[in-house]
């Protein structure tokens, strides 16, 4: 397997009240695995409100070694957890 790929991908970026989002799809199937570092070549693409644009992109991926991945997916368990929002509150009835 090649250590570093270049392919093109289609990025589509929307500014409208029901969406804000940047999502980039790769053209060819690629299996991306943790640790793989992922650049979309060019400019920032400029979107403005109300506005969705899609541009086509060169994009370069470079493969991560063993112990990147397994470090990645160690890592990742911790990250994880900041995305949970936890509460605690009282709920008896005084």
């Amino acid at each position: 397997m090649a250590r570093t790929v270049e392919t093109w991908c289609q990025v589509s970026v929307s500014e409208t009240v029901e969406n804000l989002y940047a999502h980039v799809e790769l053209e060819e199937f690629l299996d991306l695995a943790p640790g793989d570092q992922v650049t979309v070549h060019g400019q920032p693409i400029p979107t403005g409100p109300g506005q969705v644009t899609e541009e086509r992109r060169r994009v370069t991926i470079v493969r991560a070694s063993w112990i990147a991945r397994v470090w990645a997916r160690f890592l990742s368990n911790f990250e994880l957890l900041e995305l949970f929002e936890v509460s605690f509150t009282d709920r008896r009835k005084l």
